[in-house]
């Protein structure tokens, strides 16, 4: 996401609220959280038509799906099979065979943490179902992986099952962008772009539409071998 997409917004909105909204609240002697209540609406409204026109920095569905290069994997000790893909989470990659599922998180997210456990659930029947389809949960925030860890350990006692990551490089906020956290993207095994959204309203299904899709990952590694 380029820095003029993250302030567009913005310079929608200022010229709007200086033109319009403060020159209104001020006439009518509007208190503080009825401007506020305006900011925020208007802030919506314009968020949302950016969107509808594509200039809010999101792929479109169908896109190829940027690589998540550069993020740290966080060691919690949740588990033995969380810790078995932690190890493995090592070669999460965008296409190549496997559905990927990347989820936008952050500890201080109230909702984000109400998802977790569905997420970790989510998890754990697609592993016991043998699906070729791998989570990682990324945060952007500026914690260290051994301070994010303890968090974990400290909110769930059970574990997460699912590979925990911070976006040290960055790729993740820049390449995947949306208005609010949790979020999710299911990246398919063409490594395009096959669903977002909340995660706990519709990815499940949205996963085994996109394992149903295109070629095994060991097909592609035929593929690979005989290019």
């Amino acid at each position: 996401m380029s820095i003029l997409t993250e302030l567009l917004p913005m310079l929608i909105i200022l010229p709007i609220y200086l033109q319009i909204v403060q020159p209104h609240a001020k006439a009518e002697n509007w208190p503080t959280w009825q401007i506020i209540l305006a900011m925020f609406v208007l802030q919506s409204l314009v968020t949302r038509a950016l969107a509808i026109v594509g200039l809010d920095g999101r792929k479109p569905l169908g896109s190829k799906a940027a690589p998540i290069d550069g993020i740290t994997l966080v060691q919690a000790e949740s588990g033995t099979i969380a810790n078995a893909v932690v190890k493995q989470a090592t070669d999460l990659r965008v296409g190549g065979g496997r559905v990927l599922v990347i989820e936008s998180w952050a500890t201080w997210c109230g909702p984000c943490v109400k998802a977790m456990p569905h997420l970790s659930t989510a998890f754990r029947n697609m592993r016991l179902a043998e699906k070729e389809v791998d989570f990682v949960g990324v945060t952007s925030e500026s914690k260290s992986a051994e301070e994010v860890a303890a968090w974990l350990k400290e909110n769930f006692k059970n574990g997460i099952a699912y590979p925990i990551a911070l976006d040290t490089a960055g790729s993740v906020k820049s390449n995947y962008s949306s208005s609010g956290i949790p979020y999710a993207w299911v990246v398919g095994r063409d490594g395009c772009i096959a669903w977002e959204g909340h995660p706990m309203s519709g990815l499940e299904a949205a996963v085994d539409a996109a394992l149903a899709a295109g070629p095994a990952a060991a097909e592609v590694e035929d593929i690979n071998k005989e290019d």
